[in-house]
């Protein structure tokens, strides 16, 4: 029988300030039993770095806000950072910057599959395709259409109050970089359509046809809304919360028992918790979206410390009211 080697590709950093773009590369490497990290931002993936965090590929996103791709890796290089890094972009890059030697190679966003493999075979020996270790026998996964309409629809949330603010107070001059974020987002969760209109709006707004966003911008958002399930007015449905169902003392504690177990390492004590919350047929639709959100960090992409980081704030903002 012929021995496994083991891959020279163990460990990855995903880099990119939206969420389901996150989920679908962290997948992609999953697929090829590699354990990744993510950051939602350059600085968060410098912090890591700087934490003495070791990956032997960063997959860094062009476009975000604050530091660019380009900056960020530049930044990494100068920590020491000696790592293959893949620069993933939602448009056609520039000569200048495929020539970038900080680069080890280069996807466009919807990630091609065929294209990954061969890419990563090339830059990383005994590559091979291996089952998640994380997740324990009792904790199937959901379905990946349903994890990735979690994360698509709280990427959409964001972008629809990004563009409404800046809709009312009339800075569409800032709304190229949410188009170009929700694009990329629409094309990972299958709406090739809109993921179209959301490109012919940023491509409006990189040459300064304002006009264009201005006549179809009511539009798009309305076609952004209805892809959300149960899409409603955030008055409402903070309203709804507020009179229907409070954080109980009793939600308390079972976030508290999450957070114990999260900063423990301890995943069957957590997904025991976890499913203890969600059997609670009273619980608000928008906690129990926070604690779908928690389980998924924990379980499948095994981040027990963002999670807790994220319990602790929404137990300390429920005990300060």
């Amino acid at each position: 029988m012929k021995e496994l080697v083991k891959s020279s590709l163990q460990s990855a950093l995903v880099v990119n300030d939206v969420e389901i773009n996150l989920i679908v590369t962290s997948e992609l490497l999953n697929s090829y039993g590699v354990s990744s990290d993510t950051a939602e931002d350059g600085l968060t993936a410098l912090d890591l770095l700087n934490s003495g965090k070791t990956y032997e590929l960063i997959f860094m996103d062009n476009k975000m806000p604050g530091l660019s791709g380009v900056e960020t890796v530049r930044k990494a290089r100068e920590l020491g950072y000696s790592g293959k890094i893949i620069m993933l972009s939602g448009d056609d890059l520039s000569d200048e910057t495929q020539a970038n030697e900080d680069f080890d190679g280069f996807l466009l966003n919807p990630i091609d599959a065929n294209r990954l493999e061969e890419l990563l075979s090339g830059l990383f020996s005994n590559l091979q395709f291996a089952s998640s270790t994380c997740a324990t026998e009792q904790t199937a996964p959901p379905s990946p259409d349903e994890r990735l309409m979690r994360a698509f629809t709280r990427d959409a949330n964001s972008v629809l109050a990004d563009l409404a603010e800046l809709k009312a107070t009339g800075k569409l001059t800032e709304a190229t970089a949410k188009f170009h974020s929700i694009k990329t987002a629409l094309a990972n969760a299958g709406f090739a359509a809109e993921a179209r209109t959301a490109l012919d709006l940023e491509q409006a707004g990189l040459r300064g046809d304002f006009a264009y966003i201005t006549a179809n911008l009511d539009c798009f958002v309305e076609a952004l809304k209805a892809l959300i399930p149960d899409a409603q007015d955030d008055t409402q449905e903070s309203s709804q919360e507020n009179t229907q169902e409070p954080l109980t003392d009793g939600v308390l504690a079972k976030l508290q028992a999450i957070k114990d177990a999260c900063e423990s390492y301890d995943l069957r004590g957590a997904d025991s918790s976890f499913a203890d919350l969600l059997d609670d047929s009273e619980l608000a639709s928008s906690t129990r979206a926070f604690v779908e959100e928690m389980r998924d960090l924990v379980r499948y992409n095994c981040d027990f410390d963002e999670a807790a980081e994220k319990l602790q704030a929404k137990i300390q903002a429920k005990i300060q009211k």
